[in-house]
């Protein structure tokens, strides 16, 4: 009976270290800032580099194909595009359910939405997403990537002026791109992950290309100041921290 019971604990424990890892979830979490200041909207609080005070009245834009990338190469794409709004909370939230196991060190998406994609059926027709459509004498492409509006002192003179930087597939050209960001190492294994990644959006107005309010109008039509965006763009998004959910 001894030896039995032995038998059975060493067969228990066996089984348990042989078990195979299960799928877990991770959140994409968005947090937006400008420069060192907190996001807010109708606050003319920041300053631009070309020193225009201004103050955001509406930012919009898609990231899509978001893809958790293995320490090994391997890639999981969630599909399909998010609009993300930093006055709906639930928008900032991006949540895959069913991540493969294993471990993670790279998170990559595209900002806005690629041509092979930017169709009218890809997203849902809700009202945000039809809110969002590209006019069609700019070109092919069904939605905007971004839409990002406000006002600016001119020169500190009191007298405010608009601002809206529409950007999208001008033309037909593929204004999306890529980002990919290192994170902290995670193993999915029957668990949940929040990955927090910063949305700076002073970034949009000064890197590589220093933006001046009086300089850009018609933007969207003009592909020149399309290609300063993208540019810019790039180092909008940068990750901040990773944690895990408490079982």
């Amino acid at each position: 009976m001894k030896y039995l019971f032995l038998l059975l604990t060493l067969s228990i424990v066996l089984f348990s270290c042989n078990k195979d890892p299960k799928i877990g979830q991770v959140t994409l979490k968005i947090e937006h800032k400008v420069g060192a200041e907190t996001f807010e909207f109708d606050t003319l609080k920041y300053v631009s580099p070309t020193n225009h005070p201004y103050k955001i009245t509406k930012l919009v834009y898609y990231i899509s194909e978001i893809t958790y990338i293995m320490a090994d190469g391997t890639e999981e794409v969630l599909s399909g595009g998010y609009l993300i709004n930093p006055d709906e909370e639930t928008s900032l939230k991006i949540t895959n359910t069913n991540l493969s196991p294993g471990t993670y060190n790279k998170v990559r998406f595209q900002f806005g939405i690629s041509n092979t994609n930017n169709l009218a059926d890809y997203l849902d027709q809700t009202l945000n997403n039809q809110n969002m459509f590209w006019p069609s004498q700019l070109g092919p492409g069904a939605y905007h990537y971004i839409q990002f509006e406000g006002k600016y002192d001119s020169l500190s003179t009191g007298i405010e002026k608009s601002f809206a930087y529409h950007s999208g597939p001008t033309m037909g050209n593929d204004n999306s791109f890529s980002v990919e960001l290192a994170v902290s190492e995670f193993t999915i294994d029957d668990n949940s992950f929040n990955i927090i990644v910063n949305a700076d959006i002073q970034e949009w107005l000064q890197n590589p290309t220093a933006y001046n309010f009086p300089d850009y109008s018609m933007v969207m039509m003009n592909q020149s100041f399309q290609e300063i965006y993208k540019a810019n763009g790039k180092t909008v998004f940068s990750f901040k921290q990773l944690t895990e959910d408490a079982e």
